[in-house]
């Protein structure tokens, strides 16, 4: 029995770290894409609001999450 518990623990491991890899993967995925609409538009080159339909959320969460990732908003002219 104990080696039957010890082979199942190993599989739920192998399991449970391939799971979270991808959680992992997908999260860094997501950073870069928010990471290059922050530079896009903190240069100028992408309307902020484009930028936040690209990222799937409203104008004033993309607004907070940019300069929570240290990103400058322009100022509109």
């Amino acid at each position: 029995v104990r080696q039957y518990a010890m082979e199942y623990a190993k599989e739920y491991a192998k399991e449970y770290a391939k799971e979270y890899g991808e959680e992992q993967k997908e999260e860094g995925i997501l950073q870069g894409k928010n990471n290059m609409l922050y530079s896009l538009v903190s240069k100028g080159r992408l309307k902020i609001d484009v930028a936040a339909e690209e990222a799937n959320v409203s104008l004033g969460e993309f607004e907070k999450s940019m300069e929570e990732a240290g990103y400058k908003i322009p100022e509109l002219v």
